[in-house]
C-alpha cells in the first residue's frame, strides 16, 4: 500500500494553541490521511506524559494526521518511532554536506539527539475512531536563549550544530519526504525495517538505563526494541518489557 505525500495538504498557521488541537479537529472532520498542520508559534504544546513543550519561533511545529489500516491504539507505539527515525534521517540529508556532519541518534521512544542533545520530541496520539496524529517538534533554528533555562544544557538546535541557518521551507520538505518514504515502508513491510533503523540508529540500546513510571522503577541495560515497538530492559537478572515511562541514558 502506498500512502499520499505526507504534508499535503499543509495548513500554515501564524501562532496557535497546539498543532495536535487544530488536527485532531480536522480529523474529527473526515481530513485525508496526510493532512499537516505546522506552526510558527505554539503556545500551548506538549510532549508526552502532558509535559508542556516550548515552541517560540524558530522551531519546525507540526502534526500530520496518518489513517493505518490497523487498529490505532495497536499501532500508535511504532509508528512514534516512525517519526522518530524520519527526523533523523532528515537531519542527516541537511547536514550532509558538512565537513563535520553532526551525530544523530534516536532515543526511546520518542526523542531525536544531536550531538548528545535533544533537538526533537516526537508524540503519536490515538484520535478516535481510527487516526493516529503524529506530532513532531523540532528545535530548527533556536539559540540557547530561546529554549526555557532548565533545559538549555540539554537541548540544542539543527541551526546550532550546523553552524548555519536552516531554511525552514526546505527543512520541511525534507522532512515529509522522510515521513512519507518511512510510513510507506510501515504500511507495506511492516515495523521489521523501522525497527532496524531504530537499532542502527539508537541512543538507548546496549546502554545503562534508569526507566521511571507510575507503575515502575527499575535500573538495568536496554537490551531490544520488541516488534510492537516497547523496550526490553535486563534488571535484576530478569527481562522486562516497557512500554510506557521515562528512560534516561545513565553515564555509569
Amino acid at each position: 500500500m502506498t500512502p499520499a505525500r505526507l504534508g499535503r495538504p499543509l495548513i500554515r498557521l501564524e501562532t496557535v494553541d497546539s498543532t495536535n488541537r487544530v488536527a485532531a479537529e480536522l480529523a474529527g472532520q473526515g481530513a485525508a490521511e496526510g493532512t499537516a498542520v505546522v506552526a510558527e508559534v505554539q503556545t500551548g504544546g506538549r510532549g508526552r506524559l502532558g509535559r508542556a513543550w516550548s515552541s517560540p519561533r524558530g522551531g519546525l511545529w507540526l502534526t500530520t494526521i496518518l489513517r493505518p489500516p490497523a487498529t490505532a491504539g495497536e499501532t500508535v507505539a511504532t509508528l512514534a518511532l516512525v517519526g522518530g527515525v524520519a527526523v533523523a534521517e532528515a537531519v542527516g540529508r541537511l547536514t550532509g554536506g558538512l565537513d563535520r556532519p553532526p551525530e544523530v541518534r534516536v532515543k526511546w521512544p520518542n526523542d531525536v539527539h544531536l550531538n548528545g542533545r535533544k533537538l526533537a520530541g516526537i508524540l503519536g496520539q490515538v484520535c478516535p475512531p481510527a487516526a493516529v496524529l503524529l506530532g513532531i517538534g523540532l528545535n530548527l533554528n533556536l539559540s540557547p536563549d530561546d529554549l526555557p533555562s532548565d533545559v538549555r544544557a540539554l537541548a540544542t538546535s539543527l541551526g546550532r550544530e550546523a553552524g548555519r541557518f536552516m531554511d525552514p521551507s526546505a527543512s520541511l520538505e525534507v522532512l515529509f519526504a522522510e515521513l512519507s518514504h518511512w510510513y510507506g515502508r510501515w504500511l507495506g513491510e511492516g515495523f521489521a525495517p523501522i525497527r532496524r533503523r531504530c537499532l542502527d540508529l539508537s541512543a538507548t540500546i546496549g546502554r545503562p538505563v534508569r526507566v521511571s513510571g507510575p507503575d515502575l522503577e527499575i535500573e538495568g541495560e536496554a537490551l531490544d526494541i520488541m516488534d510492537d515497538g516497547a523496550l526490553l530492559v535486563r534488571a535484576g537478572g530478569r527481562d522486562v518489557v516497557v512500554r510506557s515511562g521515562d528512560v534516561s541514558v545513565r553515564t555509569q
